[in-house]
Parts: C-alpha cells; sequence; structure tokens
C-alpha cells in the first residue's frame, strides 16, 4: 500500500527536490503523464525513489539482484493508494505497474548519474543494477516512452541546454537526507552562510555538487557558485574543513585562489553558471 504525503510533506519535499538537476528535467515530463494519464506526482514517486536507493546503499553485495524484487514490491503497493483522510483507493493493476516503472526510470537515470563527464566509456560501479532495470523493462512500452521523453528533453523551460551534474547516489545519500532543521547549529559553515534558514539547503547542495570530484577546481566551483549567488560569503580555512572534511585542508592555497572575489576562473563554464543559479532559487 502507498501512503499519500500530506501538502506539507510535498511542500517540503519539493523544496529539498527541486535542486536536483534530473528532479528538474523530470518534471514537465511526469507532469505530463500526471494530466494525461492520471499518474502520481513527481514529488510522490520521486520519494519513493529515494527508498529504493536507500534499500540499495544498504545492501552490500549483488545490488542487482535486488532489481526485480524491488520492481514486484512496488507494483504491489501501488494497487492501493492510502489518502491522507485514510480513505483507500484502488488502483488497475496497469496503473500500479506504470507507476512502478515510473519509479525505476527515476533511480535508473540517478544510477547512471555516477559517470563523470569524460568517462562515459569507462566501467562505474552502478552499471550492473542500469543492466538489470534495462533488462527487465527495456520491452515495457510505458519505460520506452518516458526514457525516450527524458533524452529528447535538451533545453529547459528557459531555452538553456540541460546541464546535469554527475553525482552517484549508491556512494553519498541524497539532499533530503541532510541534518534537519534543528540540527542546523552544528554546520561549521553556518557563519558563513548569508540567510540563516537556508543553511541545510545550501550545505546539501555544495556537497552534492563536490560528490566524486577529485581536482582542487572541481571540488572549489560550487563553492565560488554559492558565494557568487549570494548564498554565502567567502569561507575561512577552518570553516571549510570544518564543514567538508580535514583532508581538505591540502585545498588552503587552492580555496583562497579560486574564492578570490578579484579572480574569475569560472568564466564560460556552463556547470558553474548552473550552478549559482540553483543557489539563487534556494535564497529568493
Amino acid at each position: 500500500m502507498f501512503s499519500q504525503l500530506n501538502k506539507n510533506e510535498q511542500n517540503e519535499l519539493h523544496k529539498q527536490y527541486r535542486t536536483n538537476d534530473l528532479f528538474r528535467q523530470w518534471s514537465p515530463i511526469i507532469s505530463e503523464q500526471e494530466w494525461r494519464n492520471g499518474e502520481l506526482d513527481l514529488v510522490s514517486l520521486w520519494h519513493v525513489g529515494e527508498k529504493v536507493l536507500q534499500e540499495l546503499r544498504e545492501t552490500e553485495a549483488q545490488r542487482d539482484e535486488m532489481i526485480v524484487f524491488l520492481f514486484r514490491r512496488l507494483v504491489k503497493d501501488f494497487r492501493t493508494i492510502l489518502d491522507e483522510d485514510g480513505s483507500k483507493t484502488d488502483r488497475s493493476a496497469v496503473e500500479a505497474e506504470c507507476s512502478a516503472v515510473a519509479v525505476m526510470c527515476l533511480v535508473l537515470t540517478q544510477l547512471m548519474n555516477a559517470v563523470q563527464v569524460g568517462e562515459e566509456e569507462k566501467d562505474f560501479g552502478n552499471r550492473s543494477m542500469c543492466v538489470a532495470i534495462m533488462g527487465l523493462l527495456r520491452s515495457h512500452p510505458y519505460f520506452n516512452v518516458l526514457m525516450e521523453k527524458f533524452f529528447a528533453r535538451q533545453k529547459t523551460n528557459d531555452g538553456k541546454k540541460v546541464v546535469i551534474t554527475p553525482f552517484d547516489p549508491i556512494l553519498t545519500s541524497a539532499p533530503d537526507d541532510a541534518p534537519k532543521k534543528e540540527e542546523i547549529h552544528e554546520s561549521t559553515m553556518m557563519a558563513a552562510v548569508i540567510k540563516k534558514e537556508k543553511t541545510t539547503e545550501i550545505i546539501s547542495l555544495i556537497k552534492q555538487y563536490m560528490n566524486g570530484k577529485t581536482k582542487p577546481k572541481d571540488i572549489l566551483r560550487p563553492v565560488r557558485a554559492a558565494i557568487d549567488a549570494g548564498a554565502i560569503r567567502r569561507p575561512s580555512l577552518q570553516e571549510f574543513i570544518g564543514e567538508f572534511g580535514s583532508d581538505k585542508k591540502k585545498l588552503k592555497t587552492s580555496l583562497s585562489n579560486y574564492t578570490n572575489p578579484q579572480e574569475h576562473p569560472f568564466d564560460g563554464d556552463e556547470q558553474f553558471t548552473e550552478m549559482v543559479k540553483k543557489f539563487r532559487e534556494i535564497i529568493l
């Protein structure tokens, strides 16, 4: 049985998810299915997908063997919707299966997104799970419709090129697993955040963008983007390593250079421009 989110839960989760590049890419696609075919809303489907990813993270071996089991359970759960008022709505087998397929599409694209730019031809840790999902659903019409629409969408609603930042959901939990508002005071970067009530969202997004990066410029790109967006001030070295780990102490010189307001190391960088936009959306 699937329990419907209430309005407050929907709003809170949307605030967290909307900074995710893939969530934004899927938004118009799932919305179309929602009003045309009665599909569940994207926030609900994404939330279920996060739970699927959490189970995969907690499975230490043979994660690909979990795919069929998780899909079948989703189909069963989606047969009945538990509404806010406690009433139940029964759905057809086709409707339930389509919602389960939609969730697996969201999961698949997140697993695929672990591939770093320029390393598309290399093997990566999530390949077996991706192959398992595609092998299970490749003949399903709804799967093919959704994935075709996903890859066909090359521009955002404002006409700009779609930019999706690599992020591995298996190695690092998504932003909605970030500290809750009552834990914000523990963040050593809080002093650098302009709007304190947005600390969790801002720091979580920085960490999301940093995930998997090894080069100083790539690690510090989201920090400079947050600065240029007006989300944070230039952090001190102690604030930086206190939040992101003592291993970042070696970036002392790079932190100084890449956050220097007199320097513009990211001019013409599309990823950087998109990051600035995301941070501005949080604080506006």
